[in-house]
């Protein structure tokens, strides 16, 4: 399988399904991608595993993984309250999330959090939609 903590970088999107009627689907929502660097925050704010998530780019088997790699694969309109929790708890517990930055300076909390915020709206936006992260 793949590795829960890789050196690599999220890239996150947003599957959307087929119509109903002619059975074309819209491309997927690219939502940028982010240093995993920052995914010990996540996995803190979002301890996981979700039933359902843990897909790798959304699809195929489930596995057992904490932060915003366990909510890939997950409706976004199941995600969507997760990701409002985490976001709350970062910023109750900005002060531990800032010791969780990186040491090389690539990550950090803020961006951490606009990257969740982003994430967040656009399930807002599209919740019958699947939120899909590569790692």
């Amino acid at each position: 399988g793949r590795p829960q903590e890789p050196d690599v970088s999220y890239d996150t999107s947003i599957l959307l399904d087929a119509c109903d009627h002619c059975g074309r689907a819209d491309d997927p929502i690219d939502l940028g991608n982010m240093t995993s660097n920052v995914g010990a925050m996540y996995r803190v704010v979002m301890p996981g595993p979700y039933p359902g998530g843990g897909r790798y780019g959304g699809v195929g088997d489930e596995a057992p993984c904490s932060g915003l790699v366990g909510l890939s694969g997950l409706r976004c309109s199941d995600a969507l309250p997760i990701l409002r929790a985490g976001l709350a708890a970062m910023a109750e517990r900005e002060e531990e999330m800032r010791a969780l930055e990186p040491d090389n300076g690539w990550g950090s909390y803020e961006g951490a959090v606009a990257y969740l915020v982003n994430i967040a709206d656009v399930c807002e936006q599209y919740p019958g939609g699947t939120l899909a992260v590569g790692w």
